[in-house]
């Protein structure tokens, strides 16, 4: 595989879950299909919302252990909501689950019919399935529906958060660092931001642009296993091997089952060998 091929492997955004981290204490939450649902959830919860944020945080960060402690703990109060279905489907896509997890964020993105969020997480999933059509499709509705959002209220960084992550889906990476810029500014948690700014820099290779985002990343939160890949992967480009070796042997040791792990160990074993 050429060097040319990994790197647009390693671009696609993977929220991976570490096989390893199954066998800890928590029990694994279950999606939960029956009982009284709400037919549409047309009001977004911010509570709810700020609970599934932090477990999409964790699950992003490959700490799934703590993302399916807070699931389990927020249960009894938001089974049934968009957000929480959100989260549940990331679970089970990081589970590689992948069937279970489009039902669980459509059902999501057709309870929510404000949040960008189901639409942009079932993107990243049909997106691994090949999907190109479907994915771009939710993709598109995620942005739509931040840019709404957006418009009634331009101070809403966790919609400008998803209009920029959407956009870097969607090729759009001046577009997207204008709305990140502004879900950086009110708030939106800083390695979230800083992972899509990351993402908006390599589309564009701009390696020390990306490489600066990462940076900001790891400096915060030394655990946050995909700056490690996608860092590895930019100082691949900027010609430092040895710094290359670093970053993908860290990633491998926080996400040792994550998709982008294949690419991690060909990257490796192409400089070691």
């Amino acid at each position: 595989m050429s060097q040319k091929s990994l790197v647009l492997v390693g671009a696609t955004i993977v929220i991976g879950l570490a096989s390893s981290l199954w066998s800890q204490e928590s029990a694994p939450v279950k999606p939960r299909h029956g009982g009284k649902r709400m037919t549409v959830d047309t009001t977004v919860s911010d509570q709810s919302i700020a609970v599934m944020d932090r477990v999409i945080i964790e699950l992003v960060a490959w700490r799934t252990r703590a993302a399916e402690q807070i699931l389990a703990s927020a249960a009894t109060k938001y089974a049934g909501t968009s957000a929480y279905e959100t989260g549940l489907g990331l679970l089970e896509f990081n589970k590689r689950k992948g069937t279970e997890a489009v039902n669980l964020l459509t059902s999501a993105e057709a309870l929510g019919l404000k949040d960008p969020a189901p639409a942009y997480y079932l993107g990243v999933v049909l997106k691994t399935q090949s999907k190109h059509k479907a994915a771009d499709d939710a993709w598109r509705t995620a942005r739509d529906r931040a840019k709404a959002n957006v418009a009634a209220n331009p101070k809403d960084g966790r919609s400008q958060y998803y209009l920029g992550a959407a956009r870097v889906r969607l090729k759009d990476s001046n577009g997207a660092r204008r709305a990140l810029d502004v879900a950086a500014t009110e708030g939106f948690d800083p390695r979230m931001v800083n992972l899509q700014l990351g993402l908006s820099h390599i589309l564009d290779k701009n390696w020390n642009g990306a490489k600066a985002a990462l940076d900001a990343i790891i400096e915060a939160d030394d655990r946050f296993a995909p700056a490690f890949f996608y860092r590895g992967i930019v100082w691949s480009k900027l010609g430092n091997n040895e710094k290359m070796t670093q970053d993908l042997e860290q990633f491998l040791l926080l996400a040792p089952g994550s998709p982008d792990a294949e690419t991690a160990n060909v990257l490796l074993s192409g400089y070691q060998g």
